[in-house]
């Protein structure tokens, strides 16, 4: 007769939910919460844009312009113009809005936060703008990053306007 390898014993069904249920727990202790993670950067990206509309509103032109990458790559769609850096940005927002009144006012009236990665984010919605002869109901949409110190900064945007509303 042949030599059959002795059977291997298995644990009993018990002892195998046990461990399984064990394996479970330890890694959702030891495991930092993804909706947690995901709220905090959902959090500071609404900040960034927060922030932006905070500065516009004031006229303060430099504070609107630090939520964009001032390094690596940086694009914008604005309108039929297209911007390619943050130089390029500055100089197109500073021409087309030299002073606080032409600046208007502008509110972010619905805002999402969708993930693309951890540390790419999209931030989409619709905006008025006030300016003293109209206002423009518009879409935009941000893609940002996490920068390596933590600050989330915009690498893409577009803007669109909608309908206007002449004021007379």
């Amino acid at each position: 007769m042949l030599d059959q390898p002795a059977p291997t014993r298995r644990p009993s069904r018990a002892i195998d939910r046990l461990l399984r249920g064990f394996c479970v727990v330890l890694a959702l202790v030891l495991t930092p919460s993804a909706a947690g993670a995901d709220e905090n950067a959902a959090t500071a990206v609404r900040a960034v844009l927060a922030a932006m509309e905070n500065a516009w509103n004031a006229g303060d032109m430099d504070g609107y312009l630090d939520a964009y990458a001032s390094r690596g790559s940086m694009s914008l769609a604005f309108g039929n113009q297209s911007v390619g850096s943050r130089a390029e940005l500055d100089s197109l927002f500073r021409q087309a809005y030299p002073d606080p009144e032409r600046m208007g006012r502008f509110t972010i009236d619905t805002f999402t936060v969708d993930f693309l990665r951890p540390d790419i984010a999209v931030a989409h919605g619709r905006f008025t703008h006030y300016f003293p002869h109209e206002i423009v109901h518009g879409g935009y949409s941000h893609v940002l990053s996490r920068e390596d110190d933590g600050r989330w900064v915009i690498r893409h945007e577009r803007t669109s306007r909608g309908r206007t509303e002449t004021l007379e």
